[in-house]
């Protein structure tokens, strides 16, 4: 089973600061550590932990520029797992021609080409 996108290739990863991700969300993408079990199928939480916790790779969330605040275009359960693990920073993914938009909301650091998997 695999966690993610395809085509990486087309996306950038960066690192940010989570606690300023979730400041400038837009309201349909927030989801708190309470809601986590609550918004969904469990049975798919369920699985991403299990697969986390065993050590595999999961891809990081997508995210976009919306106006002047950002959207998770994918991922948000791997989100909701970082904010769980009470992380300080989260890679994400986001696609190259929203680099300049995205840096005016949020800090991206550690901008890179993620790895293509063999």
């Amino acid at each position: 089973v695999t966690f993610g996108f395809s085509s990486l290739e087309l996306r950038n990863k960066a690192d940010v600061n989570l606690k300023e991700l979730d400041l400038n969300l837009v309201s349909i993408s927030k989801q708190t550590v309470d809601e986590f079990w609550k918004i969904g199928r469990k049975e798919k939480k369920a699985r991403l932990i299990a697969h986390w916790a065993t050590g595999n790779v999961v891809t990081p969330c997508k995210i976009s520029p919306y106006g002047s605040e950002i959207f998770i275009v994918g991922g948000n359960n791997r989100l909701a797992v970082s904010r769980i693990k009470n992380e300080s920073e989260v890679p994400v993914l986001f696609d190259p021609k929203d680099l300049a938009k995205l840096n005016e909301i949020i800090q991206l650091k550690n901008i890179r080409k993620p790895r293509k998997r063999t």
